[in-house]
């Protein structure tokens, strides 16, 4: 989870909490004074906002453009990109990790491979997509296997040649292994861990 800061104004107003990118938006409006205080919420950490690197030059940003904008000048053009904003050491943000609760339940991404292409071998195609959530698809694809293996069997015991259970079998087999390669995220749109 991102940290999250208040913003101490001079006159003790306080408000927030921010997030590190929301304090500069903040400071690129005017709502931030090089003399007010950030707090990290939670714990004892305070900085002043002339501490802080990235923020204080938002603020003198700020500051630049309402004193052009008074002396009726034009507005300069947008600068080259910012950089992210460093943080003071005590004040780093968590890495991008997400939380267990952001990942899928339903199966990872090892498991997902494994019953793509190993079932594939006995001609049965589906079962990744009925783990992972994606029900009607993996249904469809377990029937048409069904349907193949069925053929196929039919033709080695004997039955005549229908020409369309192998290239099914191989159609569905290349179709899993695709899946396989592509697909990185269950039905709900959370990624495999």
């Amino acid at each position: 989870m991102e940290a999250r800061y208040l913003y101490i104004a001079p006159t003790g107003a306080q408000t927030g909490p921010y997030t590190a990118s929301e304090l500069v938006q903040l400071a690129e409006i005017g709502g931030v004074d090089l003399s007010g205080t950030i707090v990290e919420e939670g714990s004892d950490n305070r900085w002043s906002v002339a501490e802080i690197p990235w923020l204080r030059e938002a603020v003198e940003r700020a500051r630049d453009r309402r004193s052009t904008r008074d002396a009726t000048v034009p507005a300069p053009s947008p600068a080259a990109p910012r950089e992210v904003p460093t943080f003071p050491p005590t004040m780093q943000p968590p890495p991008d990790r997400l939380s267990d609760a952001e990942f899928s339940p339903l199966c990872n991404r090892t498991t997902y491979i494994l019953l793509a292409i190993l079932p594939g071998f006995l001609g049965i195609v589906g079962v990744h997509n009925v783990v992972a959530g994606f029900h009607g698809r993996g249904i469809t694809q377990l029937i048409l296997s069904c349907l193949a293996l069925a053929g196929v069997l039919s033709i080695l015991f004997g039955a005549p040649c229908c020409c369309f259970f192998a290239p099914l079998s191989l159609g569905l087999f290349v179709w899993g292994v695709i899946e396989a390669a592509v697909i990185t995220r269950d039905a709900m749109g959370r990624p495999f861990r």
